[in-house]
């Protein structure tokens, strides 16, 4: 899958995180796209899994962050 300003997907979302200094609630980025929400879902888990982002879920939200924005404690890959 290519975005429509001819980049691969972890480029866009990385590109967008790095525009909201790291990080950005997953909702706000899904409302950005145009992408439903199975692929949005899949992407980002895709994403993090290898350890390109990291999610962190509060209550209800996700929020996510390029690793070096995100918080110490969200930090549990290899575990």
């Amino acid at each position: 899958m290519v975005t429509h300003a001819g980049l691969t997907p972890a480029e866009f979302v990385t590109s967008i995180l790095a525009d909201h200094d790291g990080e950005l609630q997953q909702q706000a980025f899904a409302d950005m796209t145009a992408w439903s929400c199975s692929t949005d879902s899949r992407l980002l888990q895709q994403l993090e899994d290898d350890e390109i982002i990291v999610r962190v879920q509060i209550g209800r939200e996700k929020t996510m962050y390029l690793p070096e924005a995100a918080p110490r404690d969200a930090m549990s890959w290899g575990q």
